[in-house]
């Protein structure tokens, strides 16, 4: 029998009330800072699906403030593109998101993300969900669980302005960052100067992340660059590539993706001799801009442009190099890269020069060809084995350094006949690390990296 009381429905009248209040209050957004700008425009989409979801976060979640974005990769431009958002709500005592998705093809993949204001921190979700038109998943009841623990990292706001431009190229790239493959999470991004010409998310291929990359221009004489976003570091990562755009070209497949490395250390800027350079000197000097957090370089000189035919390399601390006496009137093809510690960097651009013809060079013998292996064991511990092969005879030294440029060992020199030579180098006593070693023969230089623990 109900209570008639009149006291009774004054009390029962103010509690209701203050219920009501308090779920006002619960409801009225409240201004953060960074609050995601999550929207979508129904109009543009013909089709939705229904998600009633509970989200497993790792804080308290608050109603009214809290949302759920759903998102689809663009096609074009790579980016993801918002298709639903929903605030979070409390129904039956717990927090819900009633979604409602919006495409207009079937079978889009669909990623989400949880923003909280507790943490003020976007967290992606673990699940990702298949679109079908006029489809409910979860209900009030049994509501469809997800968890969002992976807090989503800095993504630049890279975009580009499709309609700006009249011409197009595809490149697949398969990507690595310090030699460990680009991730899902990871971004690539097209520039021609400092302008965005071209973005992509990567995706799973065969256990591989690939990179599907549509790059814009109106100038067919455009030279593209390219960066990489890497979550893991949370940091825009350069991609040592060089690219001359070229309209309606497609380059890697699914099948053959193109291999490309990025390199916290970016590539040197080559300075002299200037690319397509007379040298009319005997004693001719490579030089090149400094970079960033390098300990040292890595120079190639060849008469090749894929640099198979090395004439020198070497290992310097510095950034320039002198070169040997070189036959004339040969064009020639030069590069640097960067070492780091425990880091190598991006080949620079190469440049050319050409020796002129009987002016300050000499026709001398090129100098005897070797090959230089890795040493093994490596990392070593108490000793390590040197394997060279020379093609011709030579005066051999070898030489080992830190990465601070120190000479630690020096090997006496000693004449080497052709053929394949081993050496035993001591390391028992250098302190646990990184090292180079160098093996000199004649006017050639060759150098491998040794670790010793």
């Amino acid at each position: 029998m109900r209570d008639t009381h009149p006291k009774t429905a004054r009390r029962t009248a103010w509690s209701r009330a203050v219920l009501l209040l308090t779920a006002l209050l619960l409801v009225v957004p409240r201004a953060y800072a960074d609050t995601p700008d999550w929207s979508v425009n129904p109009a543009a989409y013909a089709a939705t699906m229904t998600l009633v979801i509970e989200v497993a976060a790792p804080d308290v979640q608050t109603p009214g403030d809290d949302r759920l974005a759903v998102f689809v990769n663009d096609p074009v431009s790579g980016l993801a593109m918002v298709r639903g958002v929903a605030t979070a709500m409390v129904t039956r005592g717990q927090v819900r998101y009633f979604l409602t998705v919006y495409a207009n093809t079937n079978g889009e993949t669909l990623t989400l993300k949880y923003y909280s204001t507790t943490t003020d921190q976007v967290y992606l979700v673990d699940e990702t969900l298949t679109f079908v038109a006029n489809n409910t998943v979860g209900s009030v009841n049994a509501p469809l669980r997800m968890t969002a623990t992976e807090p989503e990292r800095g993504v630049p706001a890279w975009q580009v302005d499709v309609a700006a431009f009249g011409a197009s190229m595809t490149a697949v790239a398969r990507l690595t960052v310090e030699g460990i493959p680009a991730t899902s999470q990871d971004a690539l991004a097209a520039f021609v100067g400092d302008e965005v010409r071209g973005v992509a998310t990567s995706v799973e291929v065969g256990g591989m992340a690939l990179f599907f990359l549509t790059a814009y221009a109106n100038v067919t004489t455009d030279t593209l660059t390219f960066k990489l976003y890497d979550a893991s570091r949370d940091e825009v990562v350069p991609v040592g590539e060089y690219m001359a755009f070229a309209p309606n070209a497609n380059y890697g497949s699914t099948a053959s993706p193109l291999v490309w490395a990025a390199s916290l250390l970016e590539a040197p800027t080559l300075r002299a001799p200037q690319d397509g350079a007379l040298a009319t000197s005997a004693t001719l000097d490579l030089s090149w801009t400094p970079t960033a957090g390098g300990i040292g370089y890595d120079v190639q000189v060849a008469t090749d442009a894929s640099f198979s035919d090395l004439v020198f390399e070497d290992r310097v601390h510095d950034a320039s190099a002198t070169l040997p006496v070189l036959p004339y009137s040969t064009r020639y093809h030069w590069r640097v890269r960067a070492l780091g510690d425990g880091l190598v960097g991006l080949w620079s651009a190469p440049f050319q020069f050409e020796t002129a013809t009987g002016v300050g060079t000499q026709a001398v013998p090129q100098a005897p060809l070797f090959e230089l292996s890795a040493p093994y064991p490596n990392p070593a511990r108490e000793a390590t084995t040197v394997v060279y092969r020379l093609a011709q005879s030579a005066e051999v030294t070898l030489v080992v350094f830190d990465l601070l440029g120190r000479v630690v060992q020096t090997h006496a020199t000693s004449a080497h006949a052709t053929g394949q030579h081993e050496r035993q180098v001591d390391v028992s006593g250098l302190a646990p690390g990184r090292y180079v070693v160098q093996v000199r023969a004649g006017a050639r230089q060759k150098s491998q990296l040794l670790s010793v623990y």
